[in-house]
Formats: structure tokens, C-alpha cells, sequence
């Protein structure tokens, strides 16, 4: 899907349900809410991209977005938190991930703890990704879990057993919409700071 400085709101919706119009209003959605700086905060800490961050978010939560503007959302029967769809770890707060900037930081600190896993476990069978694989794998491991997306990768697709069996390809298309038509820019100072 080629991007505008112009969507159509009336443009007809990809085979993941979206359009560029649709992408660019959740962005001026976190703009107005002021979840756009969680994701730049997010970015620095644990240098996995806002852009990605944010475009996991959309794939959670989108949907419920309007309806809970304060990011408070539960799904999962109450199991998944927040924008980032988050099941509290082993000694988490559940409670804590409802917050939008905790809930921001912490799906950033899972996909960097994903990229690890995934960079050690091409280590360990000697294997090579181009760094879009990387991406893929540790997109699909948010999902799946590090292991079960590797070995999937290994049989050529690691989204065979994520959602849909499209999470990693939804989401990163999403990414590469938004990078395309310039809404993300360098931090808090790009162009998306004004929106």
C-alpha cells in the first residue's frame, strides 16, 4: 500500500483491515493523548523503534482505543493489559501495566528481550537473518513466544503460528505505511511533535 501526503479516508482497507488514513489517525490519537512521547522515551531506553512500538500497539488494541482513552484496556478475559495486550510476568503488578507509559516501556523491554533470545538462538545454530528477518522473528516472538517463531522461521515462515498467521507481516507493514509517508521523525522534535 503506497502512502499519501493525502489519505483517502474513503480508501478501501488492506487484507490486515487498515488503511493509511486509519494508521495516521491512530498516531494523531497517541499524539492527542500524549502516548507519542512514551514511545520516543520507550525507543531510547530500550532501543527497539517507536515507530514498531507503536505499530504492535495498533495490532493489540487499536480497536478499543476511543472506548478507553486512557489506555485501560483488558482483554484475554481480563489477562491481557494495556495498549501493548501485556500478561504480567511472574512478580508484576498487573495493575501497573494498565498505565500507558508503563505499558509502552514494558512491550519495548519484551520485544528488546526478544531480540536477544532471537540473536542468541542464531548463534547457537550457526544461522544468519538479514536484519528484516531479525525484525520478523522478534515481532512474531511478542506474539509466539522466541522458540516456537525461530523454529518456524527455520521451515521459512515465522508467522505460522502467530495470530492469524500474519502478526509479524501486519505489523511491520504498518511500520513501513507510516515511515513511508513521514510520520515519524527524529524523536519528539520530528514532524509528528506538532500534530
Amino acid at each position: 500500500m503506497s502512502s499519501s501526503p493525502n489519505p483517502d479516508p474513503k480508501a478501501p482497507l488492506n487484507t490486515f483491515g487498515w488503511n493509511d488514513y486509519l494508521l495516521r489517525g491512530l498516531w494523531s490519537f497517541a499524539v492527542v493523548s500524549g502516548w507519542h512521547t512514551y514511545y520516543y522515551a520507550a525507543e531510547s531506553a530500550h532501543n527497539e523503534r517507536a515507530s514498531l512500538i507503536f505499530c504492535l500497539d495498533t495490532r493489540e488494541s487499536a480497536g478499543s482505543w476511543k472506548s478507553h482513552p486512557n489506555g485501560h484496556i483488558l482483554g484475554d478475559h481480563e489477562e491481557a493489559i494495556g495498549l501493548g495486550q501485556l500478561h504480567a510476568l511472574k512478580g508484576q503488578n498487573p495493575q501497573s501495566l494498565l498505565d500507558p507509559e508503563a505499558n509502552i516501556m514494558e512491550t519495548a523491554s519484551r520485544l528488546a528481550a526478544n531480540r536477544i533470545t532471537i540473536g542468541n538462538l542464531l548463534k547457537d545454530h550457526n544461522a544468519t537473518a538479514t536484519p528484516a528477518d531479525v525484525d520478523r522473528l522478534v515481532v512474531a516472538a511478542y506474539n509466539r513466544g522466541p522458540e516456537a517463531v525461530f523454529e518456524d522461521w527455520q521451515k521459512g515462515n515465522p508467522d505460522a503460528r502467530t495470530e492469524h498467521g500474519n502478526y509479524a507481516a501486519d505489523i511491520l507493514g504498518r511500520e513501513a505505511d507510516l515511515i513511508a509517508a513521514g510520520v515519524f521523525g527524529a524523536g519528539p522534535s520530528g514532524p509528528d511533535s506538532q500534530s
